[in-house]
């Protein structure tokens, strides 16, 4: 088996790992957001800009391995990997596809946390620009009129504090 292949499957366990810290992250982090903790949510996107990092340095050492075992199995420099699974004999391609797929399962879990995350900090900011509305007298009981110029004045907003008081 050649060094690289070796070293090309240690880089995908540890991106595996990696996901999977980010992975457990995002759920910490989703929880925090539901709760509305966003001391825990700040702390937490620091630890995860931590692991993002070191996800990127492991991806780039991947590259270089990836480029040198390309040359070595005479495959093009952008060969996906399971080129290089099927040009690995025995236990060498069956570690190298073990450890590809495992990055590919923790990618696609993250991805989807991620996109949850997403959705959840999406309706709490909604939530938030809703309430700022009300208290400052932008929300209205009724819908806005409509004039030539556009929209009116709403006959009745809805207001939480008296500007007058």
């Amino acid at each position: 088996m050649f060094e690289e292949a070796k070293d090309l499957a240690q880089l995908l366990e540890e991106e595996a790992r990696l996901a999977g810290a980010l992975l457990e992250i995002a759920g910490r982090k989703r929880k925090a957001i539901i709760s509305g903790e966003t001391e825990r949510i700040a702390a937490l996107s620091d630890e995860e800009e931590i692991a993002v990092a070191q996800l990127y340095a492991t991806e780039r050492a991947r590259t270089e391995v990836t480029a040198d075992l390309a040359r070595r199995l005479d495959l093009p420099a952008d060969a996906r990997l399971d080129r290089f699974e099927a040009a690995l004999e025995g236990e060498a391609g069956a570690r190298l596809a073990r450890a590809a797929d495992a990055l590919r399962e923790g990618a696609k879990h993250l991805r989807r946390e991620n996109r949850h995350n997403g959705e959840l900090l999406a309706e709490s900011l909604a939530h938030v620009a809703g309430f700022f509305r009300m208290l400052t007298g932008q929300a209205t009981a009724e819908p806005a009129l409509y004039a030539a110029e556009g929209a009116a004045a709403p006959p009745h907003a809805l207001r939480l504090v008296d500007e007058q008081a």
